[in-house]
């Protein structure tokens, strides 16, 4: 197995965005869970994955601020929903662990490279 093997550019851009998404999507989530009950508290719904993840090409854009603003405007803001949140909570969560599961995997096929001179 050779080191190129492990580190394809678009595999190593595809987990670095989702877990970008993944942190994202939590700390949103976070800040509805926290603020849910506050009067007039609109909850942020924001489409990260839309923002991050890997497009056809395989290139990751980060398309900043003015595309999540459009986002926004697409759909109006949604009332604080307390399941919808814990439910894109504990789904951010799932991902998050798979995607660090992946890139634990490749460190260690990396060591084990490294280690046996292949």
């Amino acid at each position: 197995m050779m080191i190129r093997g492990l580190f394809h550019r678009h595999d190593m851009d595809h987990l670095k965005a989702g877990l970008e998404v993944t942190y994202q999507e939590r700390l949103e989530s976070s800040h509805n869970l926290v603020n849910g009950e506050t009067p007039g508290f609109r909850a942020k719904n924001t489409d990260f994955r839309a923002m991050f993840m890997p497009g056809e090409d395989g290139d990751v854009t980060e398309r900043g601020e003015g595309f999540q603003l459009y986002l926004e405007a697409l759909e109006p803001e949604p009332e604080f929903n307390l399941e919808r949140e814990m439910r894109r909570m504990s789904q951010a969560n799932l991902a998050s662990q798979a995607y660090s599961k992946v890139l634990i995997r490749r460190y260690q096929d990396l060591r084990t490279v490294m280690r046996e001179g292949r």
